[in-house]
């Protein structure tokens, strides 16, 4: 039988049912991929059993929300994306998950936030995103990513080498009592090899986790901190590069030319061997400073609070490494600006030994100087910052257990005359010649502050506000860590510190000095409320807050007195003897020194008889500067006695060397 010659026609027909055939066998296979998605999606359900798409199978009814339609440009349910899926519009997956998209946020957009049916579209989203990349992204874009943050350079300079493996567990334990979520690249690039990221999302809070461990840990100056700066930047740069990518169809980033390192070879690494216990032992031996080393057993309170300091672990980590020495010139000459006093360890046990401390009260003051120079050069949170506040703490600690009070005067061992003092009425008398602007031979009149130059001022006064060459605003700088602290959150009802304060001042919310003073006592109070009595934020709130209401009151005062009493004396203002007087007592209380501090404050009023009771049996005639005021002197060298007493008091009781002594 001959064979049949197919003709032209016959052979358009097979070619359009073989056509036929693969555009219906690719359709099934897309509305097989949309059905599936979208049975999960039209089942997923809430902690409490509840199915979360209740809200959006159908569209709102248009009579009681019309706004719906005005809001939402594309209105659409899940009733009509089921009905495209049975129909075959949908010609990619990407465009069922477009529907799907603007289905949930025409929902977000329209509902009020944190009602039911806003969280409930905010919990398909996240569902949504986590299913739909996990669908349909590639492998190969994280392999990309990986590459292209582990092939950094800066500089021509490898910077990843340093985040490949964890840091050592016997060699540095205090990382991970710092750091609670540990991760470095090699554990990135298993869990890359092991499918377990859905989306770029996913790897790249991660590689984020990973730079954050890094500046929590490591000082802001530090190297480490710096490239985990740099690589911030450039993990989100390369994540914008790789999302661009795709959402391009069949898009790839082309790898560029280097010595590629893929996450399949990371993954494989080994983690490097544990030192040995007597290499580290050895290592700490070696290193060990004997300058800066332990005092050595001793009776005396310098030595045991010394030592104490010294020596205190924070589990099996010693905190006090980074104070033994002062910081390298050569590397660190902000530091040597910003410090006024520079101090370290070594200094402090050098002072010890050569026996400069005569109270323990001057070794408190040195170790506080020391801590809160650290805080004051450190980011807060930073490892030598959090260490620096743990050991001021247990400074104070372990001080008010060895006797030691920082409001008591400190006992001198030898009273130390003074000649009298003699004033010339030239020293009473403004040796100025007149303002020509001046009528009538009176001083032009001074401008008076306005509130928001006041407010300024209070702020700068708190901020700047130090005792003994202390400064005492640094536990108030910031608010404590929720994490850290969270019952401080539910103590306090209304937390705030001294960035809040400043923000306000610069928005210019405070309109008078009385709001800029509320907000200083209830961020002093908080304070208090908090912390137990005898800690040293609550002493310094106490300190602050007794500052600010005599900077208050003066304040006040100068604003309430008339412009007359504000000038300065004049030969023919100061015709009475009383008038002398009084501006030799104003002169004295006003006087400070190079650093601004005020020297007379502890001597406006005596010591209290409850607390300083030895006070009134070393000293026979107390006096101070409100009961010489108090007095009507008939000559100056009537008030140079009384102020030569009170000083002669004041070196009596107080030791040598002591603040109040000098």
């Amino acid at each position: 039988m001959p064979k049949r010659i197919h003709s032209a026609s016959d052979r358009d027909d097979t070619n359009e049912s073989t056509s036929t055939t693969k555009r219906t066998r690719k359709a099934t296979e897309l509305n097989n991929l949309c059905q599936e998605f979208y049975d999960s999606f039209r089942s997923y359900k809430a902690e409490d059993g509840r199915t979360l798409c209740e809200n959006f199978i159908h569209l709102p009814a248009k009579r009681g929300n019309s706004d719906y339609f005005t809001s939402a440009k594309e209105p659409i349910d899940l009733t009509e994306i089921q009905q495209k899926i049975h129909s075959d519009e949908y010609d990619s997956f990407e465009e069922f998950l477009d529907d799907i998209e603007v289905l949930i946020n025409n929902a977000k957009n329209y509902y009020r936030k944190n009602s039911m049916e806003w969280k409930d579209a905010n919990e398909l989203s996240k569902y949504f995103y986590s299913k739909a990349k996990f669908q349909s992204i590639d492998s190969y874009y994280f392999d990309e990513f990986f590459t292209a943050i582990y092939n950094t350079q800066i500089d021509d300079r490898p910077v990843t080498d340093i985040f490949l493996f964890l840091p050592s567990r016997k060699i540095y334990p205090d990382y991970y009592l710092i750091v609670t979520k540990p991760i470095d690249l090699k554990m990135i690039a298993i869990k890359i090899q092991n499918n377990q990221y859905s989306s770029l999302d996913d790897m790249e809070n991660d590689l984020l986790l990973l730079i954050s461990n890094a500046r929590k840990y490591n000082d802001p100056k530090s190297q480490i901190y710096k490239d985990a700066c740099a690589l911030k930047k450039i993990i989100t740069s390369v994540k914008n590069e790789l999302d661009a990518a795709l959402k391009t169809p069949n898009d790839r980033l082309r790898l560029t030319k280097r010595d590629v390192i893929l996450s399949s070879e990371v993954a494989n690494m080994e983690y490097p061997e544990e030192p040995d216990d007597e290499d580290i032992v050895q290592q700490t031996i070696d290193d060990a400073d004997s300058d800066t080393s332990s005092l050595g057993d001793g009776d005396d309170s310098y030595r045991t609070l010394y030592n104490s300091v010294r020596h205190y672990k924070l589990g099996a980590q010693s905190l006090i490494d980074p104070f033994m020495k002062l910081p390298n010139k050569r590397f660190h000459q902000d530091y040597y600006e910003e410090i006024q006093r520079p101090i370290a360890v070594s200094i402090i046990k050098n002072n010890i030994k050569k026996g400069k401390y005569t109270d323990l009260g001057d070794l408190v003051d040195d170790l506080k100087l020391m801590f809160d120079n650290a805080m004051q050069y450190n980011q807060e949170g930073s490892l030598i910052y959090n260490s620096a506040k743990k050991l001021l703490d247990v400074t104070i600690i372990k001080a008010h257990e060895l006797g030691y009070d920082e409001q008591k005067p400190r006992l001198k061992e030898a009273r130390i005359n003074i000649p009298m003092i003699t004033v010339k009425d030239e020293y009473l008398v403004s040796s100025s010649p007149q303002s020509p602007n001046s009528q009538r031979n009176r001083p032009s009149k001074k401008p008076m502050k306005s509130p928001e130059e006041n407010i300024q001022s209070i702020y700068t006064y708190i901020r700047e506000y130090r005792e003994n060459d202390i400064g005492l605003i640094a536990p108030f700088l910031e608010l404590p860590s929720a994490e850290e602290y969270p019952d401080y959150y539910e103590t306090i009802e209304h937390p705030i510190d001294m960035s809040i304060i400043k923000d306000k001042m610069d928005k210019g919310i405070y309109k008078r000095e009385q709001d800029i003073i509320e907000d200083l006592n209830r961020m002093f109070n908080n304070a208090k409320v908090y912390n137990v009595d005898e800690s040293y934020i609550f002493k310094y709130a106490s300190r602050l807050e007794h500052a600010l209401a005599n900077k208050y009151k003066t304040m006040i005062i100068k604003k309430e007195r008339p412009s007359h009493l504000n000038r300065i004396p004049t030969k023919k203002s100061l015709n009475t003897l009383q008038d002398k007087l009084s501006h030799l007592i104003q002169s004295i209380k006003s006087h400070t020194n190079c650093h601004g501090r005020t020297l007379s404050t502890v001597f406006l009023t005596l010591p209290s008889k409850i607390d300083y009771p030895d006070y009134y049996e070393i000293i026979q005639k107390p006096i101070d500067i409100r009961r010489i005021e108090s007095r009507q002197y008939c000559s100056i060298n009537e008030l140079s006695s009384d102020l030569k007493l009170m000083f002669d008091n004041a070196l009596l009781y107080n030791e040598p060397g002591s603040m109040i002594y000098r």
